[in-house]
């Protein structure tokens, strides 16, 4: 059962890569890739992530409440950015 699930999640990955490749060359010949914006972005999504695992790895009461408004205010900023992202390359 474990091989079917496994092969099922390789399947996926393999066609979701194949479609994300025009997507890239898109972002790639539209300078989107070198926009400073985007630069942020990827980095604040990269800090969300590894916030959100070094949560998951503290007990139950050992997460205060200021890593929640850092993890709110990440998110936000995102947003933000994402939609100036969609404002300076509307594609």
């Amino acid at each position: 059962m474990i091989w079917l699930g496994l092969g099922v999640a390789f399947i996926f990955l393999c066609l979701r890569s194949w479609s994300l490749r025009d997507k890239v060359g898109m972002h790639t010949a539209s300078g989107m890739t070198r926009s400073p914006l985007f630069v942020a972005a990827v980095a604040l999504t990269t800090g969300i992530v590894a916030l959100s695992l070094y949560m998951a790895t503290l007990p139950r009461g050992q997460i205060h409440a200021g890593y929640w408004i850092v993890e709110a205010i990440a998110v936000v900023a995102v947003l933000a950015l994402r939609k100036m992202l969609r404002w300076r390359f509307p594609y």
